[in-house]
């Protein structure tokens, strides 16, 4: 199975997805499908062909941090995380509860401020991710 991070075209079609790059990844752990958008946020497959989209909203706080997606990872407890990128320190890391749809978000000035990018997060131990940052040059 696979996942997609499209990147919008700058067309009027705010619902089409373009350029679009198919990257490998093991889907086993999650279900349902998540789609990462380089511009639109996070695309969440439900049922009946219907696509639930989660992206930042300053005056939401259940929405994600703002910036592209890259990088969605299902820890053993079931809870979704999601990192953004392309915002400097505003973008963060987010953790979704699949079942109720909540998004805690933690941008990286908050908890990593020396970091502004995450290229990969997986989980160690239970509670405990290990993610691969780049650091702020200044």
């Amino acid at each position: 199975m696979s996942y997609f991070v499209g990147q919008d075209a700058g067309n009027t079609t705010e619902k089409a997805i373009y350029h679009i790059d198919w990257c490998n990844m093991d889907c086993s752990l999650i279900l349902p499908l998540m789609i990462g958008t380089s511009t639109k946020g996070l695309f969440k497959y439900e049922q009946r062909a219907l696509l639930k989209s989660y992206s930042f909203n300053a005056g939401d706080k259940n929405s994600i941090t703002p910036g592209w997606v890259n990088n969605i990872y299902e820890s053993k407890d079931g809870k979704i995380w999601i990192t953004t990128s392309g915002q400097g320190l505003s973008s963060g890391i987010n953790e979704m509860n699949p079942q109720t749809g909540y998004i805690q978000s933690w941008p990286y000035k908050a908890i990593l401020p020396a970091v502004d990018y995450v290229s990969g997060i997986m989980e160690i131990n239970p509670d405990e991710l290990m993610a691969i940052i780049q650091e702020v040059h200044q």
